[in-house]
């Protein structure tokens, strides 16, 4: 155990004699080496922070050095020296600035260089629809080196992205139609609202079509050749009827204007 005072540090040791004895003499001897010991710690200190102030004013002195000896050799030409001058300090130039930099890499302390961080791949998005395909081996039973029994340990599992193509679908509407065995009337259900009268796109066609062209920035006649591998017939075949009723005059959704057209592509680019 280690007490530390305002005058120093006592032991154990002096601890106990200063509890057994009622020596006074024996008190003052021991109190006198005590004071003499923090005054030579003290000593000590001082001449530590000495030499620390003189090293690190030496530290500066000699960067203020090396900067000036960059500064002229390396500095802009209206802030170097000129004829006569300049040749005094080109000779020695180059062995004062390696002497200066030895003495700053014994004086200043060595930078600790941490080991390089491997770059570490980032998960794929939580979000995205996960397809499990599971790989097993040749034979789950037996080992394929001794035939022995296998028992599943864990599985190792990694993802990798995939991109889907779009695919297009034709959506077939059957409408049974029923008479009426009394009044002779025929009954059906009413077909779905579609946003151009009697046509054959979808509101999702249309929507595609209308995104890539405000959006994206395809025109028709681009968006015709990726339409083809599909297998589909696109807007601009069909006389651009695909975009109409998005467009100005469409007596249907009343049209989108420009500034709902502005509005789409500033929803798109958030």
């Amino acid at each position: 155990m280690i007490i530390r005072t305002m005058c120093g540090i006592i032991t154990r040791m002096d601890i106990s004699v200063l509890t057994t004895t009622s020596d006074i003499e024996e008190l003052r001897t021991l109190a006198l080496a005590m004071v003499q010991k923090v005054m030579a710690e003290n000593e000590e200190n001082e001449k530590l922070c000495l030499k620390n102030a003189s090293l690190l004013q030496r530290i500066q002195l000699l960067e203020e050095a090396l900067k000036l000896a960059r500064q002229q050799r390396f500095g802009k030409k209206g802030e170097t020296l000129a004829g006569m001058q300049r040749s005094l300090f080109e000779e020695d130039m180059d062995a004062d600035i390696a002497a200066v930099e030895a003495q700053l890499d014994t004086l200043l302390p060595a930078e600790e260089q941490s080991a390089p961080e491997r770059p570490a791949r980032k998960p794929l998005p939580a979000h995205l629809p996960r397809v499990t395909k599971t790989i097993e081996p040749a034979s789950t039973e037996s080992c394929p080196d001794c035939q022995g029994e296998l028992r599943h340990i864990r599985d190792e599992v990694s993802e990798k992205l995939e991109y889907i193509p779009a695919r297009v679908v034709v959506n077939r509407y059957v409408r049974p139609q029923y008479g009426c065995i009394c009044c002779q009337r025929v009954v059906s259900g009413d077909m779905p609202a579609n946003i151009i009268p009697k046509g054959v796109a979808e509101a999702s066609l249309i929507a595609q079509v209308v995104i890539s062209k405000h959006c994206d920035h395809m025109p028709l006649y681009r968006q015709q050749s990726g339409a083809g591998p599909l297998g589909y017939p696109s807007a601009r075949q069909h006389d651009g009827r695909y975009d109409r009723p998005c467009g100005g005059g469409a007596e249907a959704t009343g049209g989108i204007t420009a500034l709902d057209a502005a509005d789409m592509r500033c929803a798109a680019c958030r």
